[in-house]
């Protein structure tokens, strides 16, 4: 009476502790995904102020070139194209930096999701082998025929 039990008992614990194991993994999934987000979140706030900065000089460029100058003085034209020169160096300059943040952001979050997802098949081998018992192969034995003389 008491060995079925047992027998039943033992069968039943692996299988609550692989159950546990996945919740937890699943949980630590979870966070690391939340993380994930969060630093994302922040990624793109960063490059939307890098695009409103982009945004606000294109303007800028653009409201200094529909601007005849009254002036003039042909000083004040070499100015404004300085100035407008500059401004579109800028523009250019920021324009890079924004392609060059935007493939580090890529590079970064997919070296992030490449070593989560492996933690996690590391973490899933870890359990497997710790709570399934190993399947023994069994190879067959062919036996041997006597061979009948006549």
């Amino acid at each position: 009476m008491h060995s079925p039990e047992m027998n039943k008992m033992k069968l039943q614990t692996p299988t609550l502790l692989r159950m546990r194991g996945s919740q937890t993994q699943f949980e630590q999934q979870e966070r690391l995904i939340a993380a994930q987000q969060f630093e994302k979140n922040d990624e793109i706030k960063h490059l939307l102020g890098e695009i409103n900065n982009l945004e606000k000089f294109k303007n800028l460029y653009g409201s200094m070139e529909s601007k005849p100058s009254t002036s003039s003085n042909p000083c004040a034209l070499e100015d404004s194209t300085y100035y407008a020169d500059l401004l579109q160096l800028n523009l250019d300059k920021l324009s890079k930096e924004d392609e060059g943040t935007k493939a580090d952001y890529l590079c970064r979050e997919w070296r992030h999701y490449s070593r989560a997802k492996s933690e996690n098949m590391k973490l899933t081998d870890e359990l497997k082998l710790k709570y399934e018992p190993e399947e023994k192969i069994e190879v067959p034995v062919f036996k041997k025929r006597r061979e009948v003389l006549p």
